[in-house]
């Protein structure tokens, strides 16, 4: 595969996904959540730190937080705390 991550689904094929660039048939979709949050910073309260959060972390905010269609509402997940995050802040602003 080429890997950039744009599927199509092709109702020719029975709603098959195919890649978007190179058109081949993607058997086994991987479902990819990205998700950036702003934390406090006590040391720094002038700062705001942004975070993008890995796939666990995502997972673990948003395991409640889904709708009965299967999407999240914003202000299902404001407020909430993920808990330790080990990361790498690369710039605060």
């Amino acid at each position: 595969m080429c890997g950039n991550g744009r599927l199509e689904q092709r109702l020719e094929d029975r709603g098959a996904f195919s890649c978007g660039d190179c058109s081949r048939v993607v058997t086994s979709p991987v479902l990819k959540r990205h998700l950036q949050v702003f934390l406090d910073c006590r040391s720094r309260p002038q700062c705001r730190v942004k975070v993008k959060l890995l796939q666990r972390s995502i997972s673990s905010l948003l395991r409640f937080a889904a709708g009965e269609d299967g999407s999240y509402e914003v202000k299902s997940v404001l407020g909430k705390e993920v808990g330790l995050l080990n990361c790498f802040v690369q710039s605060v602003t």
